[in-house]
């Protein structure tokens, strides 16, 4: 929808909590907000003692400002204006207190710059206090822009106790609402007069809706689990279904630990756990620490668990919880569950049915439709394998979308190769019409066949990294396409996991989590691997292809039918449209002139008695 941001995001090989070696940059891209968003996060206030609260019932003790020639200012408002909730946001911010709420709307200023605060007065004295947090709700969505809270204690010097650009990745949606919780007593504690001020710095980005902003005392006893990592030992991604032959690894666990209370917490440990149709498969402690209260320590697992061992298919259902000898006031805070899959001919960095999901497809930019739009993602074979399709979960998708399944090399990741192109196509599959069954099922397997356009395809793949891809066309945005992201692992999946192209920008960006592209292994129903076969006709691959002068279109019909053919080019725009003809049963060959079209990529359509089927072509002068 929006600007393109360069700003590099980077690529990393082994993965530790929140700090990875980086091998290349990639880009990242601003696109349109996900189609659904299903956030299981614990929304509940602090039970500790509320000192001082804003609902925004009121406008009074706030002041709003803007930095000189800013476009955009605060304001309380009872819903999300409708730019915003027009874009699949919702209409209102979903806090404990519910309407109004105060909130800023970058989107709406296509040029300028924001600066604008809000800053309010704690409306009593924490003389007494000596442990202050500061807590609030919120939603955002972040492109490159901050949201900043500051506090202080004169009201001219201010402390940057958050900001969202150094925890929240460029185009990640926070949940509706996050409670945020802050311990600002290096600030507060024993202050007479304390403000708080929500600063918000971009230029025509996206939004931030605040509400509930608390001061409370700090709990004696909270520890809180504030990051976390499951690490592969060999693999460069973690996935979220795996395959009982390739999943030669071991898995590591790690979380970031802080001391929200204000006692020490003796005897600090993580423990970590993976369990099995409620059978537990690992469990182990790790080494144990002293924590001083507003203390951080990142706490790992002494062992990992070898994948091999796991010898059954299904869920395993990953848990790290934080636990020390003082009983803790806040325990939900505390711990993380994670799923993923073990199965027999399915590899994905995504689950087969993810909880907590958003989209991405053709209709993710309104620049244009972005067909030959491309997703991928990541596969990891750690034996000699037989690739045989690749299936492709959908969201909210319109019949008669194209897609062209291709396997990529990985040699792109590291840097283009020398006088090559970026992930280079090393199988592919004939290009494929969504049917209102794909749609309606919200899933699609595409097969990669033995023969394409009569030349072989070897689809035994050596031991390696792979990316398995969809290339999307969308006719124009006709029939828009979307692609489930699976959300799960967003805290710590490598950024290289799963990418786009942008054909309008000839570039590669890193974007999405772990898109639901998957490698499919082993036998699948599937298209005869050298023709496309439905309930009228059999097309075979056309020839010669590329093609000069003359396109030869060679099919059987099961039956008499109405016949036509339909020339588009990329963009899904019709070139030339044969007039319907009637023919007879059996074998056909039409031979259609070329000249007319310039060199290119091209789409014939074969259209018999209202089934069709589509292949690529070239046109090479």
């Amino acid at each position: 929808m929006k600007k393109i941001l360069l700003t590099m995001a980077g690529i990393a090989l082994a993965g530790s909590l929140m700090a990875q070696q980086g091998v290349q940059s990639r880009h990242t891209a601003k696109r349109a907000p996900q189609e659904k968003v299903i956030i299981l996060e614990n929304g509940q206030m602090r039970p500790e003692a509320v000192l001082w609260s804003q609902d925004f019932s009121s406008s009074a003790g706030i002041t709003f400002s803007k930095a000189t020639g800013a476009s955009n200012d605060w304001k309380i408002v009872t819903a999300l204006e409708p730019n915003i909730s027009a874009q699949n946001f919702g209409t209102t911010l979903s806090s404990v207190s519910g309407q109004p709420f105060a909130f800023i709307n970058s989107d709406s200023f296509p040029s300028g710059t924001q600066n604008s605060s809000m800053t309010m007065k704690v409306g009593v004295s924490l003389a007494a206090v000596a442990g202050v947090q500061l807590s609030f709700q919120h939603y955002f969505r972040r492109f490159q822009e901050q949201h900043i809270v500051e506090v202080s204690n004169d009201s001219t010097t201010w402390t940057e106790v958050y900001n969202s650009s150094l925890t929240i990745a460029v185009n990640t949606t926070i949940s509706n609402a996050t409670l945020e919780e802050i311990n600002i007593s290096a600030v507060a504690a024993n202050q007479a007069n304390v403000w708080v001020r929500f600063r918000y710095v971009g230029a025509w980005d996206w939004f931030w809706a605040v509400d509930d902003v608390e001061i409370s005392d700090l709990p004696p006893n909270d520890l809180k689990l504030e990051d976390y990592s499951i690490v592969p030992e060999k693999r460069i991604a973690f996935y979220g279904s795996n395959m009982s032959n390739h999943k030669d690894d071991s898995l590591s666990f790690v979380g970031a630990a802080l001391n929200f209370g204000t006692n020490t917490q003796p005897n600090t440990r993580m423990t970590s756990t993976l369990t099995a149709g409620g059978n537990t498969v690992f469990n182990n402690i790790s080494a144990a620490t002293s924590m001083p209260g507003g203390s951080r320590d990142t706490l790992e697992s002494t062992t990992g668990y070898n994948l091999n061992s796991f010898t059954g298919n299904g869920n395993l259902e990953a848990k790290i919880s934080l636990a020390s000898d003082s009983t803790d006031g806040s325990p939900l805070n505390n711990e993380i569950t994670l799923l993923f899959h073990v199965g027999d001919s399915v590899l994905s960095v995504a689950r087969p049915s993810a909880e907590r999901t958003t989209t991405l497809g053709t209709s993710s930019f309104t620049t244009d439709s972005h067909d030959g739009f491309i997703i991928m993602s990541l596969i990891e074979l750690s034996e000699q394998d037989t690739i045989t399709g690749i299936r492709i979960r959908l969201g909210t998708s319109t019949p008669g979308g194209l897609i062209q399944v291709t396997l990529r090399d990985t040699s792109g990741l590291f840097g283009p190769p020398a006088g090559g192109t970026d992930y280079p196509i090393l199988l592919e599959g004939d290009l494929y019409t969504l049917t209102s069954a794909d749609t309606a099922a919200r899933e699609v397997i595409i097969p990669i066949p033995e023969s394409l356009a009569g030349l072989p395809q070897d689809r035994v793949l050596p031991a390696g990294a792979y990316y398995v891809a969809a290339e999307l066309y969308s006719q124009s945005g006709v029939n828009n396409i979307r692609i489930v992201d699976d959300l799960s692992y967003e805290r710590f999946q490598a950024t290289y996991a799963s990418m786009i192209y942008i054909p309008t920008d000839a570039t590669w960006y890193t974007n999405g989590i772990s898109m639901a592209i998957a490698g499919v292994f082993g036998n699948i129903r599937s298209v005869s691997v050298n023709e496309l076969d439905n309930s009228s006709f059999r097309f075979r691959p056309v020839y010669p292809n590329p093609v000069q002068n003359e396109l030869n279109l060679s099919y059987t019909l099961k039956k008499d039918a109405t016949v036509s053919v339909i020339i588009r080019d990329m963009a899904g725009r019709m070139l030339i449209q044969q007039a319907p003809a009637r023919q007879m049963e059996g074998n056909q060959l039409q031979q259609l002139p070329m000249d007319a079209l310039p060199s290119g990529v091209y789409f014939v359509e074969l259209i018999a008695d209202g089934a069709s089927a589509h292949q690529k072509f070239m046109v090479n002068r």
